[in-house]
């Protein structure tokens, strides 16, 4: 009599009528030219929730996953409005872009909603503190020391020139090259502000005079197509590197035969450097009849830290979980086997131990050919 009765308490527990019902929101983008890599991001949500519903059903959490269009961010910051007045909604998983991310997180906050980007990397999306926010892909301005790490370590280039668009981004990201530079005892021989609408003679004649090893660009990725031409024309040579931006299709596509032995960062580098990506994939396939993407991979790592912060606030919380409890959790959660690496966070909710990649782009072809990972470490929260 006492086995029937605990079978039927567990029952009881597990009963889909006496459940928590919790909505975990996708914002991605999921139609148009970038449709591809929203779906690849819902994919991989979709398979993490399947791998984790017994353990979410045994703790009584019946959860579905709610994709919301990315579209534009003013339209994403409409969708985030709606989320925010449903009570059942009490995470979201993205942005993809971090100027809507921005706009998003700055909608969630007031309703203290966790917001968890598996791509954005924006410094300003986590430089605000906001205590909801969250990512699990590195921040830009690690970029720097991703590259000057790959200088240092397998080649032989050790003089630096320093070029910036004048962009706020632009300026950011070049002055952490050059401190990046002094820890790894590269020598910044010159540092320029230019944009693409006013002439390169100054580059131009200091490169000339420096013959610098390397010429790290900081900006957009037409700015610096504009300085890499007049450079070529001039008859420079020296090396040419930058950030993220040069991984835009656009860069490859105008840029045609003068992006070969071109240098660049990114946070999504090839699938098949991530140790547990293998299996991953085929279990993706298997599942979807898809092939699994660097998207996919992130966002699958996103949303298992969202469901494992589900499970602990539903143990802390018991029959009360609020949105603060899973704001709090996902903060304190640390998975040591994510499919990118180790999954924990900063007090900012930057990812403690974030993977970049260097690229270049081939000699032989249009594609980029892996270098470098690297492990990107947040500075210290003051």
């Amino acid at each position: 009599m006492k086995a029937r009765l605990g079978a039927l308490s567990v029952l009881l527990l597990v009963s889909p009528a006496l459940a928590t019902k919790v909505k975990i929101a996708l914002v991605a983008p999921l139609s148009g030219p970038l449709g591809p890599i929203g779906e690849s991001a819902r994919l991989a949500s979709e398979l993490a929730l399947q791998t984790m519903r017994a353990q979410l059903t045994k703790a009584g959490l019946e959860v579905t996953l709610v994709p919301i269009d990315e579209g534009n961010p003013t339209i994403a910051a409409q969708s985030a409005r709606a989320l925010v007045s449903d009570p059942e909604v009490l995470g979201v998983l993205g942005p993809t872009f971090s100027g809507t991310a921005m706009l998003v997180s700055d909608v969630l906050r007031p309703a203290n909603l966790v917001m968890l980007s598996g791509a954005a990397t924006a410094t300003e999306i986590t430089d605000r503190n906001y205590p909801n926010v969250n990512r699990v892909v590195a921040r830009s301005d690690a970029q720097a020391a991703a590259m000057a790490e790959y200088l240092s370590q397998k080649t032989p280039h050790r003089k630096l020139m320093v070029i910036s668009d004048a962009t706020t981004y632009g300026n950011s990201l070049a002055d952490d090259v050059e401190t990046a530079a002094a820890v790894y005892k590269l020598n910044v021989v010159g540092r320029f502000n230019t944009t693409a609408r006013i002439a390169f003679e100054d580059i131009v004649t200091a490169a000339k005079k420096q013959n610098p090893d390397v010429i790290y660009f900081s900006g957009g990725q037409e700015a610096g197509l504009a300085l890499l031409r007049e450079l070529r024309s001039a008859n420079i040579t020296s090396v040419f590197a930058g950030g993220s931006t040069f991984e835009d299709p656009s860069f490859i596509r105008t840029g045609q035969g003068l992006v070969k032995g071109v240098l660049y960062t990114t946070t999504f580098g090839p699938l098949n450097k991530f140790a547990a990506a293998s299996a991953f994939s085929q279990r993706f396939k298997s599942a979807f009849n898809q092939n699994a993407t660097i998207f996919s991979v992130f966002n699958y790592d996103a949303t298992r830290v969202m469901l494992q912060a589900l499970l602990d606030a539903k143990a802390g919380a018991g029959d009360t979980l609020s949105r603060a409890d899973v704001s709090a959790a996902v903060r304190k959660v640390n998975i040591p086997g994510g499919l990118t690496g180790a999954l924990s966070f900063n007090a900012k909710g930057d990812r403690q131990r974030a993977p970049l990649f260097v690229m270049r782009f081939s000699e032989t072809t249009t594609l980029p050919e892996y270098l470098q990972i690297h492990i990107a470490r947040p500075k210290a929260v003051k």
